[in-house]
C-alpha cells in the first residue's frame, strides 16, 4: 500500500523523466543550424518548478527536470533559467 501512495504523490514532488529528452537547453545557444541537440546527463540536473497562473484560486505546481552537458551549463541556467527555457513550454513550431 506504500507504494500505491509514493506514486500518487510522485507527479506532485518529482520530475522523472527530463524536459525534451534531457536535451541540454543551454548548449542549444552555442550549435550551428546543422548540430545536432546536445543531450545532458543525469549527474548534473536541475528541477524547475512552475506555477500555472491560470488559477489564482488554486495554483497549480509542476517540476521539470532539465539535464545539462556540464557543471557550468547547470549553473547558468539555476542563475537565470527563464532566460533559457523554451517558448510555451516547449511547443511552439
Amino acid at each position: 500500500m506504500q507504494k500505491l501512495i509514493f506514486l500518487l504523490l510522485l507527479p506532485q514532488t518529482l520530475a522523472i523523466v527530463p524536459f525534451l529528452g534531457g536535451t541540454d537547453v543551454v548548449a542549444y545557444f552555442s550549435l550551428s543550424p546543422d548540430q545536432p541537440a546536445i543531450i545532458g546527463s543525469p549527474t548534473y540536473f536541475s528541477i524547475y518548478t512552475s506555477t500555472d497562473l491560470y488559477d489564482d484560486q488554486q495554483p497549480n505546481y509542476m517540476n521539470t527536470t532539465f539535464y545539462f552537458e556540464s557543471r557550468e551549463n547547470l549553473e547558468r541556467f539555476e542563475e537565470e533559467p527563464e532566460m533559457y527555457l523554451p517558448a510555451y513550454g516547449g511547443f511552439c513550431e
